[in-house]
């Protein structure tokens, strides 16, 4: 959307704060940060999170080429998420300019 505000969020409150919805249900942060992606250009933007079932993963792919939406879900069962301090350093150096975050996480296999 062209009016500028900045829809970049990081947890429920941060989008309720910032998308005003009319309805929220559920606990949408029950979904883990794995990987982010922004290009430069802003042409490509890409999202990764997991939802660590117990016993697998099921894992929403989401992100925008050329302002076009892209969405996905797959479930990945014998995987589990843990924090990746890789992951929560760059995630630490992207706060530093000016970007919210959450702990990082990574997928390794049970």
């Amino acid at each position: 959307m062209e009016d500028g505000r900045d829809r970049t969020v990081v947890d429920q409150k941060d989008a309720i704060t910032k998308l005003k919805p009319n309805l929220v249900v559920g606990n949408a942060d029950q979904f883990k940060l794995v990987t982010k992606f922004t290009s430069g250009d802003g042409s490509i933007m890409h999202s990764t999170k997991g939802l660590d079932t117990g016993n697998g993963i099921l894992f929403h792919y989401s992100g925008e080429i050329n302002g076009i939406p892209v969405t996905a879900m797959e479930y990945v069962p014998g995987v589990k998420l843990v924090e990746d301090p890789l992951t929560q350093k760059q995630l630490e150096n992207a706060a530093e300019k000016g970007y919210d975050h959450k702990p990082g996480m990574k997928v390794v296999i049970i």
